[in-house]
């Protein structure tokens, strides 16, 4: 075991890029077998026309003529650049496979960074036997591009060098995953903290904000021209917070649960207005059964750490997919616990407490609205990251360490 480890640790790079390698030819191929059939609707298929509609007609519009902004756009961007150049569907799903192969060499490479050659690798095995990663790769959803910013975002951010230029490139990279995926919103404030308690240039943090919020502002700014209103990203907001947030609503119910006389009564609405409509009955039911809100936010906090969602497209639904997510993602828990647990003999580092408090924030915030594993993907890279960095230092210090120095901590 330990001519293993330290042989792990001395040819990382290499085994890693062996993974990576391996990852890319297995998405290839499954890439290739799901074809052009859309699986999960209306989603992948919203995504597919927005994209299709912008890359012919360059406009931002579901039905060809009438602008919107019911989806974020970050995704449907990504999607169009492909489009244009007459990309179809299951290629579509390999470059999704590409972004998640880019999202593991940024994880090991900053591994290897901060903490050792040997947790970057072990970073990449845990995500490949972690498959919902790579299933979600191949699915029209915009988790797998926003994880791939949002981890390179972050990496440029806590580059140990003083050029403020690390604060642009980790900004606009941010500025996209949010316009991907809004709820990475709620990293911004913690990677912020964390910058100002170990000492990141000041600088560097002036330019990551500035430079995400512009790229928010312009998207705004057309969203204000177009609907005269100002709309943060997208107009799906309001139908996500009622959904997790009325008489119906259980904790791991999701998009199955039943807001069709909401529906109804916004039926004759404009996008603008059955936004601030459902907003507005979410806060209605809250100000009205505090106690029950609170409640249900409590339960939806510690279902977001679930194994398993009820879904909509009873197709995709399996027991045999639930016991997968139960026995990997269970043991990313447990190591998790085990590494908190152990904070005392290991104490956490920089980068320990930039993950930790992303993924706990990421549950606080989520719990907003209503959990499901696939807005739950792309903080999961960082619950990885956290448990590999804990399990190499364990394993180098229990294998590789002279004798007596494991006891140094």
């Amino acid at each position: 075991m330990r001519r293993l480890v330290r042989t792990l640790n001395e040819n990382a790079s290499a085994f890693t890029l062996a993974l990576l390698a391996l990852f890319l030819l297995g998405g290839l191929l499954y890439s290739h077998h799901l074809g052009n059939t859309l699986r999960f609707l209306p989603d992948e298929r919203e995504y597919l026309t927005l994209a299709d509609n912008l890359a012919t007609t360059g406009r931002y519009t579901l039905d060809g003529t009438t602008p919107t902004a019911y989806r974020p756009p970050g995704y449907v961007f990504f999607l169009a650049l492909f489009r244009i150049l007459g990309a179809p569907v299951w290629v579509l799903r390999l470059a999704n496979v590409a972004l998640f192969a880019a999202t593991l060499w940024g994880l090991s490479i900053w591994l290897a960074r901060d903490a050792s050659p040997l947790a970057g690798l072990l970073a990449a095995g845990i995500a490949g036997v972690y498959v919902v990663l790579f299933f979600t790769a191949g699915t029209l959803y915009p988790q797998t591009l926003a994880a791939c910013l949002l981890l390179w975002s972050l990496y440029g951010l806590s580059a140990p060098s003083a050029r403020t230029g690390w604060g642009l490139f980790a900004g606009a990279l941010f500025g996209w995953a949010v316009l991907s995926v809004p709820l990475l919103g709620v990293v911004l404030p913690v990677a912020l903290l964390w910058g100002w308690r170990f000492r990141i240039p000041w600088s560097r943090l002036a330019a990551f904000t500035v430079t995400a919020s512009l790229l928010l502002a312009l998207w705004s700014a057309r969203n204000y021209r177009v609907f005269g209103a100002f709309v943060f990203v997208s107009t799906n907001g309001g139908e996500n917070f009622l959904v997790g947030n009325n008489e119906n609503t259980t904790p791991n119910g999701g998009t199955t649960i039943d807001i069709s006389r909401y529906r109804e009564a916004a039926s004759g609405l404009d996008e603008i207005s059955r936004d601030r409509y459902y907003r507005s009955q979410a806060w209605g039911y809250i100000r009205r059964h505090p106690a029950s809100a609170l409640r249900l936010y409590t339960l939806k906090v510690l279902t977001y750490f679930h194994y398993r969602n009820d879904l909509v497209t009873t197709s995709e639904a399996s027991a045999l997919r639930d016991l997968v997510m139960l026995f990997t993602y269970a043991p990313l828990l447990l190591l998790a616990v085990w590494r908190i647990a152990s904070a005392r003999r290991f104490p956490l580092r920089p980068l320990d407490w930039l993950w930790g408090s992303i993924y706990l924030a990421s549950a606080f915030a989520t719990a907003f609205f209503f959990p499901r594993i696939r807005f739950r993907l792309p903080f999961d890279y960082f619950l990885i990251g956290f448990d590999a960095a804990f399990l190499a230092r364990w394993l180098e210090i229990r294998l590789l360490s002279a004798p007596g120095e494991e006891n140094a901590l």
